[in-house]
């Protein structure tokens, strides 16, 4: 999709303020005291901060802890195949064989 210039010129916009707004979060000071400091509108921050706030259609990174379990599974794999066929695989298989044994036993 190719964005017009409006489009662009507005994610502009709001790149800017986010990101004044993420910085002033973290300043500690109080918003008059940082639109002050950065020569910004009061106003124009209150209302980005605002619609920024409601603005569900960006997306947020989230940091998720994750845990690696070394262990291999202590139950098999347990494929059935159209209902006729029981595959039961260890945890030391290849995908890729196991692709062409499904597909061999549905053809028959």
């Amino acid at each position: 999709m190719i964005k017009t210039k409006r489009q662009i010129a507005q994610e502009k916009k709001r790149c800017f303020w986010q990101k004044h707004i993420q910085d002033w979060e973290e300043s500690g000071i109080t918003q008059t005291d940082y639109c002050h400091k950065y020569g910004l509108k009061r106003d124009q921050f209150t209302y980005w901060k605002g619609k920024l706030a409601q603005d569900t259609s960006g997306v947020s990174l989230v940091p998720v802890p994750v845990r690696v379990n070394l262990q291999p599974p202590t139950n098999p794999l347990v494929l059935v195949v159209d209902s006729r066929f029981r595959i039961e695989v260890g945890g030391d298989f290849e995908s890729a064989t196991l692709g062409k044994l499904v597909n061999t036993l549905r053809h028959l």
